[in-house]
């Protein structure tokens, strides 16, 4: 063969070898993300939704597994219009007729990476569900939320379901978002008999507790999670047993606050009370229809305000004019009520209808114009 040949094969060679290497390599992590991208399981029944943003979001549920309901987890990157799914905890799901301790029945991230399934365990992970570990925390967890780079829990002190929980009491503990780092936040305490609520704007959280069981609850807030003030409810009328059922906070400073009570016959007073100083002071701004018991609160803008509320049927109560009047969107599903209304920006809406294991259709509903229509997910 002559030498030019020779020179010119030899130097193609060179050439082609480290190029079938990188396509060998291409091929092989294209193989391993297509295993990782693996779609939603079959028979998935949602129960918990996280939309950290408008494109990311996660959703608890649980699967059959042999003669047994364990968790799932499933998420999105692209505003829920396909979903994929990621590594649950290795813990039991809690299904509402359930007392398991160790057990996990809701989901909350901060951001696309950082999250925790919780209630009333606690896992934690930080690569997005990849892996999840259990979290060292005071007890079991009621709530979560997160704001800025802190989590906030509320944490009880003991479980209910133990028989021994005589006098049950509530505190506030927090931990940077990353970070297995949990401690009380001095004062805030509550009556653990009453529940908490959560809302968040920004880095600005803002917590409910109650003092006692027959007192009002007081708000406090935070723009720094360090530094606290603290305002009491403006919904609290004894003698008409109305008290607050939810918080929102559209912005760092509005606060709406969701008043309910005297129930009967699948049926409540509500109305919505707004704050422009960040609960320091409020007014009533519109009542609700009577239909229904609250079942969820939520209000990405000043001017859209959603409610959630349950009895024969479920509901979602809309308002585009700040809770003055209000449209209706109803499911006829017999009550199954509504779990984790929210909304990732002013326009993406999330809620989950029904709870697994009562029967009747679990299902996850997105909205992408601040709350005023609803479209069912197809996982």
């Amino acid at each position: 063969m002559a030498p030019v040949l020779i020179w010119v094969m030899s130097t193609i060679s060179k050439i082609a070898t480290p190029l079938l290497v990188t396509s060998a390599l291409l091929l092989g992590l294209a193989a391993q993300a297509a295993a990782a991208a693996a779609p939603a399981p079959a028979n998935f029944e949602p129960a918990s939704v996280s939309f950290p943003s408008a494109t990311t979001g996660f959703v608890l549920g649980e699967v059959p597994c042999g003669m047994a309901d364990c968790p799932s987890v499933v998420t999105t990157a692209n505003g829920g219009r396909t979903w994929t799914s990621v590594t649950a905890p290795p813990a039991a799901f809690l299904e509402p007729a359930e007392q398991q301790p160790q057990s996990i029945s809701e989901v909350i991230f901060a951001n696309s990476t950082d999250g925790w399934a919780f209630g009333p365990a606690l896992w934690a992970t930080t690569n997005g569900g990849a892996s999840w570990s259990a979290e060292k925390i005071g007890g079991p967890v009621i709530e979560m939320a997160a704001a800025g780079r802190s989590a906030f829990a509320v944490v009880a002190s003991c479980s209910q379901s133990s028989g021994t929980c005589n006098h049950p009491t509530d505190k506030v503990e927090k931990t940077p978002v990353g970070s297995d780092s949990w401690a009380p936040v001095a004062g805030l305490t509550g009556a653990g008999t009453m529940g908490a609520f959560f809302a968040t704007s920004g880095s600005t959280v803002f917590v409910a507790l109650w003092p006692t069981s027959t007192a009002k609850a007081w708000i406090w807030r935070s723009a720094n999670g360090t530094t606290w003030q603290r305002h009491s409810e403006a919904c609290f009328q004894p003698s008409q047993a109305i008290d607050l059922a939810g918080l929102a906070a559209p912005t760092s400073t509005t606060l709406f606050e969701l008043c309910a009570g005297n129930p009967g016959a699948g049926q409540e007073g509500k109305y919505v009370e707004v704050s422009t100083n960040g609960g320091a002071s409020a007014h009533v701004v519109g009542k609700l229809p009577l239909g229904g018991l609250t079942d969820g609160f939520a209000a990405p803008t000043v001017g859209d305000v959603s409610v959630g509320a349950a009895s024969g049927a479920t509901l979602i109560y809309h308002s585009v004019n700040g809770a003055r009047t209000w449209s209706a969107k109803t499911f006829n599903d017999g009550g199954a009520g509504l779990t984790d209304l929210q909304f990732a920006g002013a326009r993406l809406g999330a809620v989950v209808e029904g709870r697994p294991g009562i029967g009747g259709s679990d299902r996850l509903w997105l909205s992408r114009d601040g709350g005023n229509n609803w479209s069912a997910v197809n996982f």
